[in-house]
């Protein structure tokens, strides 16, 4: 039997199954999505991406490679942001940072563009709504669906990480991710030195723009119990692939980057994405990290560096690199691709905000029509009182009541407008059958609209 990653992905129709999850849950969904856009639309308009020393000028050199422009690379760019550890003075703080440990070598960034942000209130929100979301969408025992996680003490992890890191990676048309594990273990389980993540900890990967595809592959090694000794890893061609589409949200298992023993083999998952065939697709990943950098409070800029640092930019040679930067061209494609992305994100919700504006109105109109039916039934028991009362006076049968006639008078407006509210109700109860299946299929609809 075929050893499968415990790691899962959440289609946004799972996350928004109107027939399973409560109104706060589908609400807090499109709140995670408005605080991701916001953060970037923020961070593409202002001077931190497109200005003189901003992320569009950054510069790479990974593993053995000279020095390229980080948007022209074949990898993914990432763009960073930490929540803040503690204060040092008024221009510097202490920050959450990844990629400081064992990925520095291959990401390869000039320690003068090493940049991260600050993780702030929208994104701390995000991903609570996002960790809510799906701790509530695994836990629903009555959905019509698979479920997604088995495991209790893997809900419990995610319910439990603090989350104080995203890294955004940006994948233009062309880029790609190659394999590798976010954390490192050696072949008997034991946690690599240099790690930035924190050991036994849940990523979560939150989807925009293009659909793009993450695979998770399965390497094996011969364990030799005499010696106690391991073969290399070797790829054994067993591959799961995911489909990563808009709204979807991947939970990268930490124990499928734990080396797990088998009988005399040895096994562990690593993860690529393949490369994008479309313009834009933005992944927003975020991580539980122990390393921590000092950077400038408003730039994210790193400050101090050490002599290493300083040696290994005259070793690799970014200040003649630099001379090399690329067009004026080039860059506005990327701002151009980014932007149009951003756009189009804007004209879904607009059609979506529609949608769910007159199924409201629908909602409102059927509160007001139940409100005159209580009216009604409370003005048609108050005449059968008096009915009863001016029957119970067998002197005064002839007499006639005056608030009798007041109330029939009353109940007699009031059928006239029931009889015309009745007919309004049909169309309601159209409109509104109407737009609850646009409110159930409003996803499927969107993408339709957009083919």
């Amino acid at each position: 039997m075929a050893i499968k990653p415990a790691s899962f992905v959440i289609s946004p129709g799972d996350l928004l199954d109107c027939d399973q999850a409560t109104k706060l849950h589908v609400y807090k969904m499109k709140q995670l999505k408005e605080s991701l856009l916001g953060v970037l639309e923020t961070i593409f308009n202002e001077h931190t991406f497109a200005g003189k020393d901003g992320l569009l000028h950054s510069m790479d050199a990974p593993h053995c490679n000279d020095p390229m422009p980080t948007w022209t690379r074949p990898a993914a760019v990432a763009i960073y942001f930490g929540k803040n550890k503690r204060l040092v003075d008024t221009r510097t703080v202490w920050r959450a940072a990844y990629g400081t440990g064992t990925g520095t070598s291959s990401i390869g960034r000039d320690p003068r563009d090493f940049c991260v942000m600050q993780f702030g209130l929208p994104l701390q929100c995000a991903v609570l709504n996002m960790k809510e979301c799906v701790v509530d969408r695994t836990r629903r025992k009555s959905n019509k669906h698979k479920k997604c996680i088995d495991d209790e003490e893997l809900i419990t992890q995610i319910a439990s990480t603090s989350y104080n890191f995203l890294e955004m990676k940006v994948y233009l048309k062309g880029k790609k991710l190659g394999a590798h594990c976010d954390v490192l273990y050696k072949k008997d389980g034991t946690l690599c030195a240099g790690n930035s993540q924190a050991e036994n900890t849940p990523v979560l990967v939150y989807s925009l723009g293009c659909t793009r595809i993450l695979v998770m592959e399965r390497q094996e090694c011969e364990y030799d119990s005499t010696n106690h000794r391991c073969s290399a890893w070797k790829n054994t061609g067993d591959n799961t692939l995911f489909e990563l589409a808009k709204g979807s949200i991947f939970v990268l298992v930490p124990a499928d980057e734990k080396p797990t023993r088998s009988g005399n083999k040895i096994y562990r998952f690593r993860h690529s994405v393949q490369e994008v065939k479309k313009n834009v697709s933005i992944a927003f990943v975020f991580r539980a990290v122990t390393a921590e950098v000092k950077v400038d409070i408003t730039t994210g800029k790193k400050r101090d560096l050490s002599e290493r640092e300083e040696h290994y930019i005259k070793r690799k040679k970014f200040d003649d690199a630099k001379t090399k930067i690329w067009t004026i061209k080039e860059k506005g494609k990327v701002q151009e691709h980014i932007q149009s992305m951003l756009e189009r994100e804007k004209l879904i919700y607009s059609r979506n905000d529609k949608a769910l504006l007159e199924l409201r109105k629908v909602q409102e109109k059927v509160r007001e029509m139940m409100h005159i039916l209580v009216l009604i039934r409370a003005a048609q028991c108050k005449v059968q009182v008096l009915q009863a009362e001016r029957q119970s006076l067998s002197v005064y049968n002839n007499i006639k009541n005056p608030d009798l006639q007041k109330e029939k008078e009353k109940v007699r407006v009031m059928t006239k407008k029931l009889i015309l509210i009745r007919v309004e109700q049909r169309k309601i109860q159209f409109l509104q059958s109407k737009g609850e299946s646009l409110s159930v299929r409003k996803y499927m609809q969107i993408q339709k609209l957009q083919k």
